[in-house]
């Protein structure tokens, strides 16, 4: 029998499109609110983008400022928490978007990533923790890479702080999605919903049996781009990543009725769903629940996979998940694919 990743999840926060803190955002979600808006930014086709900003944040705050505001106001939130227990020297391991790599697949960061590290750093009300920020600038799957990283630490007996950070409210990047017919419009039904979020979670080593959410497992995997001679993928890099993070499950002979994907109106993130199913049907049960976040959340890049702990770990406290594990899973840009499965605690992450 595989034992389990011995990591649980005391505290956590969220700044996002539909609230300023997790449990707003978690009980707007639920009640399917979404805050779907004009934006600033004007189309081509002189109309304005529709979005999902975070109502915490001013439109006329752009780039890394922005990033640099919606992660200062989660951390500092975080921080407040009376569980979290934050302590000078902690290492922060910090999803970011891929853009903001300095270069294909490295942990290295661009004159612009490094500008936003440093200004986190000394950000006023966190200053004085003196957090040791490692970057990660690989998008919706950093998630599930950087959490492999806190295993070693926090074997190591260190509490780390884990999550991301991500924005497409950004003229570029708007009108890159625009050029590769990505945008969700009226018009395009195939296509990304533009949106933001910061979440971040305390990991730490279990302590007994506790009542805190716990990571069961971790799969990471890697799918190439479709092609001219391979126009569909069949999601191979993701169904291996849910396959390992799931092991724990199949050797305990149980399944999993709380999914929380990263699929989008695109027609191909739907058939990555579709093609996990399939190759993961020993895990699936038979009631469960498919759920879509950054479809009304917007898309939430390199915080999704945190915003989808902070969103399970929300509905076990709410007395509203559908199962007692829950699995998350998204795929990078790249190609990159990670899963992570939780357990709402211990006593009842066993069989």
């Amino acid at each position: 029998m595989t034992t389990p990743v011995q990591i649980e999840m005391p505290a956590w926060e969220a700044v996002t499109s539909l609230g300023e803190c997790a449990a707003e955002t978690a009980l707007l979600w639920e009640a399917g609110a979404v805050n779907l808006a004009p934006s600033r930014f004007v189309g081509d086709d002189g109309a304005r983008i529709a979005m999902c900003s975070s109502p915490a944040l001013t439109p006329a705050l752009l780039g890394t400022d922005r990033l640099l505001e919606l992660a200062g106001l989660a951390l500092e939130r975080l921080v407040r928490v009376p569980e979290a227990g934050l302590r000078q020297g902690m290492t922060l391991l910090l999803c970011l978007p891929e853009h903001l790599a300095g270069g294909s697949n490295t942990f290295a960061l661009s004159a612009e990533g490094q500008a936003l590290v440093h200004a986190l750093a000394q950000r006023p009300s966190l200053a004085s923790l003196q957090f040791k920020i490692e970057p990660f600038p690989f998008g919706r799957a950093a998630g599930a890479l950087s959490l492999q990283r806190a295993t070693e630490l926090v074997a190591a007996g260190q509490s780390v702080l884990w999550g991301g950070v991500d924005s497409q409210h950004d003229w570029q990047l708007l009108k890159g999605l625009a050029a590769d017919d990505r945008l969700l419009t009226q018009e395009n039904v195939d296509g990304i919903r533009p949106g933001e979020a910061a979440a971040f979670a305390v990991l730490q080593q279990t302590r007994g049996s506790t009542t805190c959410p716990v990571v069961m497992g971790i799969g990471l995997g890697r799918q190439a781009a479709p092609s001219e001679t391979q126009p569909a993928s069949r999601a191979e890099g993701l169904a291996r990543a849910v396959r390992a993070a799931t092991s724990l499950l199949r050797d305990q002979h149980r399944r999993c009725g709380h999914w929380l994907f990263d699929t989008t109106h695109e027609v191909v993130a739907t058939q990555h769903l579709q093609h996990v199913l399939t190759a993961c049907a020993d895990i699936v049960g038979l009631r469960t629940s498919l759920h879509a976040p950054l479809k009304t959340l917007g898309d939430a890049g390199a915080a999704s996979l945190s915003l989808f702990a902070v969103l399970a770990a929300e509905a076990w406290k709410n007395g509203s998940a559908d199962d007692d594990t829950a699995l998350l899973a998204a795929c990078s840009g790249s190609g990159a694919c990670g899963a992570i499965l939780l357990g709402e605690s211990i006593a009842r992450s066993q069989p």
